[in-house]
C-alpha cells in the first residue's frame, strides 16, 4: 500500500487536532503496522505482533486513506433502537378478580379425591 506519505501527514494532523482516544489508538496501530512492514515483516506477522487481525488493519488503512481521521472513528454494528416515542408503554390490567371457585396461581383445588400433591395425573 502506498500510504507512507499520507500516513505521515495524518499523524501530524492528529497531533494538532484532538481526534479521540479510539481514533488515536487505531492510528497508532496502523502506523506501527506500516512501519513493521517497511522493516521487512509480513503484514500477517505484523498484525499478529499488534494483536489485531490483518483484515481489521487493512480496513482501518483503507478508511484512513479514503476518509482521513474520520474513517477511524468506531462504527456501531448494532442497528439503531426505535425512537422512545415510538415505543408504547405496556398496558396495565390492574387486579383481575378470580373466577368463582378458581384457585390462586400455584395452588390446586382438591375435590375430595386422593391428594396428588398439586400435580395432575
Amino acid at each position: 500500500m502506498k500510504m507512507f506519505g499520507l500516513l505521515g501527514k495524518l499523524v501530524k494532523l492528529a497531533k494538532k487536532e484532538p481526534c479521540g482516544e479510539e481514533v488515536s489508538h487505531r492510528l497508532q496501530k496502523v502506523r506501527l503496522w506500516l512501519e513493521l512492514q517497511r522493516g521487512g515483516k509480513s503484514s500477517h506477522e505484523a498484525a499478529r505482533l499488534l494483536h489485531v487481525s490483518r483484515a481489521t488493519l487493512y480496513r482501518w488503512a483503507r478508511r484512513l486513506k479514503e476518509q482521513g481521521l474520520e474513517g477511524l472513528r468506531p462504527k456501531s454494528s448494532t442497528p439503531p433502537s426505535p425512537a422512545a416515542a415510538a415505543v408504547e408503554p405496556p398496558v396495565s390490567l390492574g387486579r383481575v378478580p378470580l373466577a368463582q371457585g378458581a384457585a390462586p396461581v400455584g395452588q390446586t383445588q382438591n375435590h375430595g379425591g386422593a391428594s396428588t400433591g398439586g400435580h395432575s395425573l
